[in-house]
């Protein structure tokens, strides 16, 4: 017999040793403990609808801007809420005017624009925040296309969706 077929027997012995022996492993319980936070409760504007009064609108000093700035108050109140980074989102059925989005009215060539601070918001905007903190300042203000009459007058509305998001 070779030194070749000695060493084949002895390898394959081998391994039929190691894989005909009982394998030992050692067991152990883990004992896990979870705690299920339940969504928090926020209510936006006291659970109604939030109006934003405008008052009496002079169409000859609508700039989009300054005129008419009004704060859009939405009384953000939050329970339960296991951590204090929230996104809000704004969406609304979008009208251009001067190439800048606004929420469409039930007027033609009016708009709402919608500002955080001085930044104009375009549709679909998030915007992160901390619960605990300086609520976002929002405001809307009436807009309307540069150089153009309104020729209806009278009372005008448009919607905002506010939606809230946690994780």
């Amino acid at each position: 017999m070779s030194l070749n077929g000695i060493r084949l027997k002895l390898l394959t012995g081998a391994l039929g040793i190691t894989l005909l022996s009982n394998s030992y492993a050692d067991t152990a319980n883990l004992n896990l403990k979870l705690t299920i936070i339940a969504p928090p409760q926020c209510t936006i504007g006291g659970g109604d609808n939030i109006s934003v009064p405008f008052g009496q609108v002079q169409q000859e000093l609508i700039d989009g801007a300054s005129y008419k700035l009004v704060p859009i108050n939405y009384n953000l109140s939050c329970t339960s809420v296991a951590k204090n980074t929230l996104t809000m989102s704004l969406s609304w059925t979008p009208v251009t005017f001067n190439g800048v989005s606004a929420i469409q009215t039930n007027r033609s060539n009016l708009g709402i624009a919608v500002y955080r601070d001085t930044t104009r918001l375009d549709n679909g905007a998030s915007i992160n925040f901390d619960l605990m903190g300086t609520h976002p300042a929002l405001y809307a203000v009436p807009v309307k296309p540069i150089g153009v009459m309104l020729s209806d007058a009278g009372e005008f509305s448009g919607a905002m969706t506010m939606t809230l998001n946690y994780q």
